[in-house]
């Protein structure tokens, strides 16, 4: 039970990591083309910075669910 539990909680994150990417590709398809190479390097590093903190947020919430379900598996395994 455990083991599909993670699988399924890796498949939801692989989920919303693929989605994450796609919305960056459509953000950088709809901003058309770069002005100027020191423009674009700040954009390039506000983007990057953007996702990071969005994948930690994610990387503590399923750290989160990880644990609630690891405690109720263990009290359900306690007469």
């Amino acid at each position: 039970m455990q083991a599909i539990a993670i699988i399924i909680l890796g498949f939801v994150a692989l989920v919303i990591m693929t989605l994450l990417a796609a919305a960056l590709a459509l953000v950088r398809i709809l901003r058309g083309p770069r002005p100027s190479q020191g423009a674009a390097s700040a954009q390039d590093a506000q983007t990057i910075r953007e996702l990071h903190n969005g994948l930690s947020r994610m990387e503590q919430r399923i750290k989160a669910l990880e644990t609630i379900l690891m405690d109720r598996q263990g009290k359900e395994g306690q007469p």
